[in-house]
């Protein structure tokens, strides 16, 4: 009987899972949390409502950057428990689009200076949670607890 390889375990992949869905929910919920804590709501919406209203109106970018804090902490707390994590990771995946486009590019900075990175950190957070998005939260989620069994005949 063939040996399976450790590394391609269903428990495997659960665990790598999670290891890329802790930090980028971490992530989240501290970014809405330092938002408010630190710069507070109305203050961040006025740094950023000029970026903001390049892309939407003013009353829809206010709206938007009013709701960003709460919905990144939850969205960051979701995706650490692994409730509705392919939802949460869409959602993530759409406000680091929008970070993206809107404030820090992809910026490619080849030249080494200090503090330069070859691409934008919000590139690889997408990255991520693309990939979550399509590969769900694994076995060690909150969602993976309530899953219900397929309907059908029992598994013997």
């Amino acid at each position: 009987m063939p040996m399976t390889h450790p590394l391609k375990t269903p428990q495997a992949l659960s665990a790598a899972v999670l290891m890329a869905r802790v930090p980028l929910g971490v992530f989240f919920l501290m970014a809405g949390y330092l938002k408010l804590a630190k710069t507070g709501a109305d203050t961040f919406v006025q740094e950023h409502i000029k970026a903001a209203e390049r892309f939407m109106s003013p009353g829809m970018g206010s709206a938007f950057l009013h709701t960003l804090p709460y919905v990144e902490m939850i969205v960051g707390v979701a995706l650490i428990v692994g409730i509705f994590t392919r939802v949460a990771a869409a959602i993530s995946s759409l406000m680091l689009l929008s970070f993206i486009i809107a404030v820090t590019g992809i910026a490619f900075d080849a030249s080494g200076s200090k503090g330069s990175t070859p691409i934008s950190p919000n590139v690889i957070y997408f990255g991520l949670s693309l990939l979550l998005m399509t590969t769900g939260g694994g076995e060690m989620t909150v969602d993976h607890t309530f899953k219900k069994s397929p309907p059908g005949p029992a598994k013997k």
